[in-house]
């Protein structure tokens, strides 16, 4: 499994970031306000597991508070088209599998619990969404 190399700053992804931030930011709700961002340590390693209620705009409400290139693990059923998986490579999005995939492709893992510990080790933001899946209630 290729998994492109996630963990390196990117200036494509950089640019669309600041594109999507202004339409999330400043068109699609008009006023944004992120609080306690001062928390979260510049210089280590952070592992970010919010909730998940929204597919989409949790993921866009943790991307647009930081100022990192964040890596998100995502459920790998998404990434069965080969053309969708190159996108979702691209926007720092790395597969888990889970049993429901098939117990023998629990194995692969292992590689990308390797990449996920590189990507921490250059002190990059992971996000895992804990209930792997979203969910409409609080």
């Amino acid at each position: 499994m290729k998994l492109g190399k996630v963990e390196k700053f990117s200036i494509r992804y950089a640019v669309l970031k600041v594109y999507a931030k202004f339409v999330h930011d400043k068109i699609f709700y008009k006023k944004v306000k992120y609080f306690g961002t001062e928390n979260i340590p510049k210089n280590k390693p952070v592992l970010i597991a919010p909730n998940h209620q929204n597919a989409l705009m949790d993921a866009l409400a943790i991307i647009f508070a930081l100022d990192k290139q964040i890596v998100f693990l995502a459920r790998s059923d998404i990434f069965q088209n080969r053309m969708v998986a190159k996108i979702l490579f691209f926007l720092k999005i790395l597969p888990v599998f889970r049993m429901r995939d098939g117990k023998e492709k629990l194995k692969l893992n292992e590689t990308i619990y390797n990449k996920t510990i590189q990507i921490l080790k250059k002190k990059r933001p992971v996000v895992i969404f804990p209930e792997a899946q979203h969910i409409d209630k609080r």
